[in-house]
């Protein structure tokens, strides 16, 4: 009793129509007229800005190398993070007492990454010295 494949799907009705994809309405000409072509240009950064992010970089990469050389892949990862840490520990050392309330939010919030940098990154150079693979 061999059947085909047509013969198996003879009896179900056939599948209905899917509906059309809905499609939003154009604005209107004098909407679409006010609406702005190009945004304005992004003011560049300033040159000591663009100065710490390369030394940033640098401390990374120099972090990373000597964690790499000592522990491996866990102890690449201790040496960027804690790296990380100690530049946001003197990130928020420096706005902490600032009296704008903004400068102390980001203070703080670098404070923050520190502590989760230093926690992270000590237990992972902990996991390298023990010899532990968990």
């Amino acid at each position: 009793m061999l059947t085909t494949v047509e013969s198996l799907f003879a009896d179900e009705p056939a599948q209905a129509p899917s509906p059309a994809p809905f499609v939003p309405p154009a604005p209107p000409a004098a909407e679409a007229a006010e609406l702005p072509v190009f945004l304005p240009a992004p003011a560049p950064p300033s040159p000591r800005a663009r100065q710490g992010a390369g030394v940033g970089v640098l401390l990374a990469v120099a972090g990373t190398s000597v964690g790499y050389l000592f522990g491996g892949l866990r102890g690449a990862g201790a040496g960027l993070l804690l790296t990380g840490a100690a530049r946001n520990t003197l990130r928020a050392s420096r706005g902490w007492t600032d009296p704008d309330p903004t400068v102390r939010h980001e203070a703080g919030t670098s404070a923050s990454l520190a502590l989760f940098g230093t926690l992270v990154g000590g237990y992972l150079v902990y996991t390298v010295r023990a010899g532990t693979d968990e």
